[in-house]
């Protein structure tokens, strides 16, 4: 089984939030927690590519011929889809640096010194240990069938607050 796109976790993610409140077994929302933690792994994965495929792209720019540059454009311009392409180019001598032993770096989970700048997107982890879900635009302790509304005000007292990435 392959590993689901960006755009397949979201799907699911928006079927599960739509429905998981009327689970009364707590399992629709497990899976939500488990699913915004895969979408969290995925895009840091992607990021990581990303930056290969930067690298790749700006280094084969640099062999060009002149007249061959003049089309190339800064990676940051660039489209997602654009992105895609270049990392689909660069894919072969990825494939082959991890035939040969070299490992991708693991993703890193980022940090946040308060809830309120985490995306709602994003499962994460307070100093103590305890996981953090944002559901409906209101956060909770906890996750899945576990979840609960929190009321706090200074959550900067619990950060920082990492990233879960399953």
């Amino acid at each position: 089984m392959s590993t689901p796109t960006i755009a397949e976790l979201e799907t699911v993610i928006a079927w599960l939030e739509k429905h998981a409140e009327n689970d009364r077994t707590g399992v629709l929302k497990e899976h939500l927690t488990t699913a915004k933690a895969d979408l969290s792994h995925v895009r840091a994965g992607e990021e990581r590519d990303f930056t290969f495929a930067r690298a790749y792209y700006e280094t084969v720019s640099n062999r060009l011929l002149p007249w061959e540059t003049e089309a190339r454009r800064p990676w940051e311009t660039l489209p997602v889809a654009d992105r895609r392409y270049q990392l689909s180019r660069a894919k072969p001598l990825l494939d082959a640096l991890e035939k040969a032993g070299w490992t991708k770096p693991k993703p890193k989970a980022r940090t946040w010194d308060d809830l309120a700048d985490v995306p709602a997107d994003v499962v994460v982890v307070d100093r103590e240990g305890d996981k953090w879900e944002n559901r409906g635009g209101k956060w909770g302790l906890g996750t899945g069938g576990n979840w609960g509304l929190s009321h706090l005000v200074d959550s900067y007292n619990y950060g920082p607050f990492r990233e879960y990435l399953g």
